[in-house]
């Protein structure tokens, strides 16, 4: 998808990686076409004004959940490579540049094979690193005992998730700057000192998530991946077409993506 060699890429110590969701997928749309969707457009004015700073926009990871859904859901990662003259530019530039090509050229193309594509972590953010970390570490939903492919139910729980513009968060990037200068072992990323669990690094809400933005089969679904969501379905309907109640699942969603994630009706 690059032409530049990622395999030493590690985005613990980037100082931007961007995580972004891919959500509305329809089943026939192929994992190539996506590809080819996401690949930056050389002839793109902020790609293009990336350039003239020593900085390109580089797709890192792509994957695609095919689940009992009706539609697909996916994520793809990106990060900024600094040419040794980029090594110097504002990173605040460089991010808002990305966020330029993120909104226009980006968008445009999923949006051209009938999907969408969103930020999956707060938009003030230069690096997705800290957030994923926080999520992970302060949210119980996402506890390994309970769910079976974490990355998986992150993905959804993020595409539903609307982030807030407030900016609150911003204060992880100078933490995220100096893990980048530093370089983070893997050992240390383990052991809770990344900037996800800095208890120097106080989180506030990033957003929220409407219950009912859950349509029955999802609902459905997402029963049988967490061990713990509650079991509401009646069992003697289509599960496509149940009525759930909706109140246990939004006091069991508050109380599971707390304190990060404020969940509403």
């Amino acid at each position: 998808m690059a032409t530049l060699q990622v395999r030493d890429f590690d985005p613990r110590t980037a100082t931007h990686y961007y995580h972004c969701i891919l959500a509305g997928i329809p089943h026939p749309v192929t994992l190539q076409s996506i590809s080819s969707a996401i690949v930056p457009d050389s002839e793109c004015e902020s790609v293009q004004n990336l350039e003239k700073i020593g900085c390109q926009i580089v797709p890192y990871r792509l994957h695609v959940f095919k689940e009992t859904l009706s539609l697909k859901f996916g994520v793809v990662d990106f990060f900024i490579h600094h040419s040794t003259s980029g090594e110097s530019a504002n990173p605040a530039e460089v991010h808002e540049l990305f966020l330029q090509w993120f909104g226009s050229s980006l968008t445009r193309g999923v949006m051209s094979l009938n999907s969408w594509i969103s930020l999956g972590q707060p938009r003030e953010l230069h690096s997705a690193t800290p957030f994923v970390s926080a999520l992970m570490e302060k949210c119980s939903f996402f506890d390994a005992k309970v769910v079976s492919d974490i990355e998986k139910l992150r993905t959804f729980i993020l595409s539903k998730v609307r982030f807030d513009n407030r900016g609150l968060n911003a204060h992880a990037n100078n933490r995220s700057r100096v893990a980048a200068s530093e370089g983070s072992s893997l050992q240390e990323e383990q052991t809770g000192t990344d900037c996800g669990n800095d208890p120097s690094v106080e989180w506030k809400s990033v957003g929220t998530l409407s219950a009912s933005s859950l349509d029955s089969q999802e609902l459905a679904w997402l029963s049988r991946q967490h061990r713990q969501f509650p079991s509401i379905a009646p069992a003697n309907e289509r599960e496509a077409s149940a009525t759930w109640e909706l109140e246990p699942v939004r006091t069991f969603l508050q109380k599971a993506l707390t304190p990060l994630v404020e969940v509403v009706k």
